[in-house]
């Protein structure tokens, strides 16, 4: 046991000896590793204790190493990105920028590259080294036809603060980094589709204006794809609750030639001006749900959808319109005077004559009358427009006769007020001279008092 004990003594010493000069090349680590297992093969032989030996690590915490002036490189400002930012048109996305400089005295801001506008980046100020990248991509970003946009931008710092020397070596170094950006084109679908103008009754042989109003987002008055109004008859036509089936009104809705087919009000906003016309295109007979013909309805009831369309087949939901087409008041025919006459045969036989007549005649007959009927509405139709016509006219003329009365009756009442004013500043003026008048006299008395 001794001489183990010297033998591992003497070469313990040797090999400190050999650790000391420079030409051993050797770890000593490797060294210490082959003592201790010599050691323990020793103990082995001779049954002696075994020696166990473990290294244990000692735990420090993570620290950032500043690097020497000399040492400075790209890995002195580290950007964290991500390796990708996904956006979609329309909408308003932020994603944060980790940085962290091993250069003590260094500061840096931060800015973005290859988007298609300037990207503000914010410093947050509550995470230190964390910058804000937020972007809200303009409608139809992408191109007519893709289904998204991908391209690399990259994130560029700049030295606002440190030693001169460090500042000059960094800015000599190129610090960006990149990442990829997608964006996909927006969901957003049309909205806000209101008809305005258009009665729930409307009166037969007139045309009435109305307008679609509409939100398309994304598409302006320069957006090369402009937004379409769609007009059907959905031919549901049996509804609950009502004996009457609801026909097509689409056969009354035209454009107004006189107006824009589309007209952009501002802020995604469109407007289309339409006609509602039953004069050009009469009603249609009022028929009943079991498709017969309703003879004593007052009106006929009538139905159709607008949807709006807006870029990439987005479209708003459907919007029914139901309208009553009211009709006219019957006109009567007035009685024709009746004169006693005398009948001769041969009169009588003409009278039979012409009761014979053909089934041709006949037919030709109720043509006629039924032309007399549409041109006895159409002028009672007329009628109907120029009563209203001249209604307006009048209305209009009491406004404006109104207008007049009250505008007169400001004048004279600032007449009025300005003659009062007048005659108020004639009397203090004439006060005043009165005033002055009586104490220049008592002056003079007064003068001559003392001259006595």
């Amino acid at each position: 046991m001794k001489s183990n004990k010297t033998a591992f003594t003497a070469l313990l010493s040797l090999s400190l000896l050999a650790a000391g000069c420079g030409e051993y090349s050797k770890s000593p680590e490797g060294d210490m590793n082959e003592l201790r297992q010599w050691q323990q093969e020793q103990n082995g032989k001779n049954n002696g204790p075994v020696i166990k030996y473990v290294d244990k690590p000692v735990e420090q915490p993570p620290q950032i190493v500043y690097r020497e002036q000399a040492k400075v490189g790209r890995d002195a400002i580290i950007i964290s990105t991500g390796t990708l930012m996904t956006f979609s048109e329309g909408v308003k996305t932020s994603y944060p920028i980790r940085t962290a400089i091993t250069v003590p005295g260094v500061k840096i801001r931060l800015k973005a590259a290859n988007f298609p506008k300037d990207i503000p980046l914010e410093e947050s100020k509550t995470e230190p080294g964390v910058f804000v990248l937020t972007w809200t991509p303009d409608f139809y970003t992408i191109p007519s036809g893709e289904t998204h946009k991908t391209f690399i931008a990259k994130v560029i710092p700049e030295i606002i603060a440190g030693d001169a020397k460090v500042v000059e070596a960094l800015r000599g170094l190129d610090l960006s980094q990149d990442f990829t950006v997608q964006v996909l084109p927006t969901q957003e679908l049309p909205s806000a589709l209101t008809v305005s103008g258009l009665e729930a009754e409307v009166m037969e042989g007139t045309v009435v204006p109305f307008s679609v109003t509409v939100k398309v987002p994304g598409v302006d008055d320069k957006s090369a794809e402009k937004p379409t109004l769609e007009v059907s008859y959905d031919k549901i036509s049996v509804t609950e609750g009502n004996s009457f089936l609801e026909m097509d009104g689409t056969r009354h809705v035209t454009p107004d030639a006189t107006k824009k087919s589309a007209e952009y009000l501002g802020n995604y906003q469109w407007k289309f001006s339409l006609l509602f016309d039953t004069q050009k295109m009469s009603r249609q007979t009022q028929l009943a749900k079991d498709g017969s013909e309703m003879a004593n309805a007052d009106g006929t009831r009538v139905r159709f959808s607008l949807k709006a369309k807006g870029g990439r087949d987005l479209s708003t939901p459907v919007k029914l319109v139901q309208v009553k087409i009211k009709a006219l008041p019957k006109v009567e025919a007035e009685p024709t005077p009746t004169t006693e006459t005398t009948v001769t045969p041969a009169e009588t036989k003409k009278e039979e004559t012409k009761a014979e007549t053909t089934p041709a005649k006949k037919e030709e007959v109720t043509t006629r009358s039924a032309k007399v009927d549409t041109a006895k509405a159409a002028e009672a139709a007329k009628k109907v427009a120029d009563a209203k016509k001249a209604a307006d006219a009048k209305k209009a003329a009491d406004a404006k006769k109104a207008a007049d009365a009250k505008k007169a009756a400001d004048a004279k009442k600032a007449a009025d007020a300005k003659k009062a004013a007048d005659a108020k500043k004639a009397a203090d003026a004439k006060k005043d001279t009165k005033t002055t008048t009586t104490t220049k006299k008592k002056t003079t008395t007064t003068a001559k008092k003392e001259t006595k």
